[in-house]
């Protein structure tokens, strides 16, 4: 089972796509069905309760192309899910539906021509008016992969009409029009709430000067990729929708124990930063790793053994600061040798005596090592290119305490001392050759602790001797099970009123439920 599939250029999209379909109409229709089925499929996993689910308003604007098609088809999935025939559907077409392509047209009769409630108009006027009152749903599917800067008449005219609409949720099917991967978008391009990639993810939706255009980037799957047995061992990647099916779809032998599936050591916290070891703590927990022990200060100890006495907690002594203090190495050597990984710096501080601690620790230890937030420092981050199988776990501001800036060049040469994973709205994950784009997440991670338990499931999932996962692919998974966690907590309690607790202790196993969508 694979985890990536690759991600490319919209010339080597189209050769491929050529190549995978040549002159086969029913297999370019099938994939178009797939396509737009696929993408209205995870809309309402995630916004369906965010929007209205009877009779709600939903505005489509069709391009004449495949990428018409596409939209058409998720459009028409939306409407039945949604209300069926007393949902409305608005779909503006600039160039009227005598335009439209062979599958576009094909799409249109099979999924939209005959339904009740449903508008078909090229008159901006009308759309303009249709558009006066808000709506639920706005699905953009004009240009897609064929666009060529820049927008100009009738396509420009009405995406300034759409971006300046009320809408609660605009969705953009593969690629908003007017972005490009070469140049900053266009004046005029869509600005969605969600892009649809279907099929292949194109290079230009990653593009730093993109992401606030293609907002949620969702990834559908369409099995394009599927018959290449392996993919190359350098390049631009995406993670698969049912990636985490290779951690956590198998069941476990039942004759085995706790140390078949490994012990994560945690060195995290301080006296004024407690809370984020035992969101370490949560998050490792339910990576699946057999044992936790947590290095954690001496005064949190027994309120932490009561608040999750799944873990090992081990008191440990603090410097004048509060932060664990150099005598806890005398802690570690004592049980040194039965660690599979080791988890350092959530919380920590930037204590000379914790980060001496920490120097000591990477020095000796023979697991797999993990550092977070105040443990990445180019001195500690050095010694990770002796440590097989590191990985460091930085946001972009920690990120340059050891790279001059967070380019996809800076982020290649770094990660040849150590496995990262710069964690943004689209996490970059790279092992110095390849660059994995994780996109799953929303904002509900936009709370302080997320990168917590992020830290704490890669430490688990790397400790995990039963799955022996690379730091490049612990990562990869890690991120995208915290992403759907993330997406589970949004659909099911909205953005606001939950705590990044409760994304620990609910949504990571709620989330499993969807791992392959």
């Amino acid at each position: 089972m694979k985890i990536f599939d690759m991600v490319m250029s919209c010339a080597e999209t189209s050769a491929f796509e050529k190549g995978l379909f040549g002159s086969d109409i029913e297999a370019s229709y099938s994939a178009m069905k797939r396509a737009g089925s696929g993408a209205a499929e995870m809309f309402l996993r995630e916004f369906s309760n965010f929007t209205r689910t009877d009779a709600a308003r939903i505005v489509c604007l069709a391009g004449k192309g495949n990428n018409g098609g596409d939209a058409l088809i998720m459009a028409s999935k939306l409407k039945d899910a949604l209300g069926g025939d007393s949902s409305r559907l608005f779909i503006f077409m600039p160039g009227g539906s005598r335009s439209m392509g062979a599958l576009c047209k094909r799409a249109f009769r099979e999924y939209v021509s005959g339904r009740k409630n449903v508008v078909l108009s090229s008159d901006f006027s009308s759309f303009e008016k249709e558009l006066e009152g808000g709506a639920d749903i706005l699905i953009e599917g004009l240009a897609g992969m064929n666009f060529r800067p820049p927008l100009s008449g009738a396509y420009a005219q009405c995406l300034d009409i759409a971006n300046s609409a009320r809408v609660k949720v605009k969705a953009a099917v593969d690629l908003p029009a007017g972005i490009s991967e070469d140049s900053p978008a266009d004046e005029h391009a869509f600005k969605a709430d969600a892009t649809y990639a279907v099929g292949i993810a194109k290079s230009a939706l990653f593009k730093p000067w993109n992401l606030s255009y293609a907002g949620r980037i969702r990834y559908v799957d369409l099995g394009f990729f599927d018959p290449i047995d392996a993919i190359e061992s350098s390049g631009e990647f995406v993670v698969k929708p049912e990636a985490l099916n290779i951690a956590l779809g198998n069941l476990r032998p039942s004759y085995s124990d706790k140390r078949n599936y490994g012990h994560l050591y945690i060195f995290a916290g301080s006296e004024s930063y407690p809370g984020a070891v035992l969101l370490n703590v949560k998050g490792a927990l339910r990576s699946g790793v057999g044992l936790v022990s947590a290095f954690v200060p001496e005064s949190v100890a027994p309120v932490f053994a009561a608040a999750e006495p799944s873990a090992i907690w081990v008191p440990c002594p603090v410097d004048e600061s509060g932060a664990l203090s150099l005598e806890t190495f005398y802690l570690y050597k004592g049980r040194a040798g039965a660690e599979s990984a080791v988890l350092m710096g959530s919380g920590a501080t930037k204590s000379a005596e914790t980060a001496a601690l920490f120097e000591q620790i990477i020095k000796t230890t023979k697991a797999p090592v993990v550092l977070d937030a105040d443990a990445i420092s180019a001195k500690l981050f050095s010694l990770l290119k002796g440590v097989k199988n590191s990985l460091i776990t930085p946001h972009a501001g920690e990120f340059l305490r050891v790279a001059p800036d967070t380019s996809d060049e800076s982020l290649l040469s770094a990660a040849k001392t150590s496995t990262v994973i710069l964690k943004g709205s689209v996490s970059s994950i790279c092992d110095g050759e390849k660059i994995a784009r994780s996109p799953r997440g929303c904002p509900v991670l936009s709370r302080g602790g997320s990168g917590d338990i992020l830290s704490g499931l890669c430490g688990g999932l790397l400790a995990r001797k039963d799955l022996s996962l690379s730091a490049f692919n612990a990562a990869a998974l890690a991120s995208q099970w915290l992403g759907l966690a993330a997406e589970s907590a949004f659909a099911r309690l909205g953005q606001e009123a939950l705590s990044t607790k409760d994304i620990a202790d609910i949504f990571l196993a709620e989330a499993l439920r969807y791992r392959g969508r």
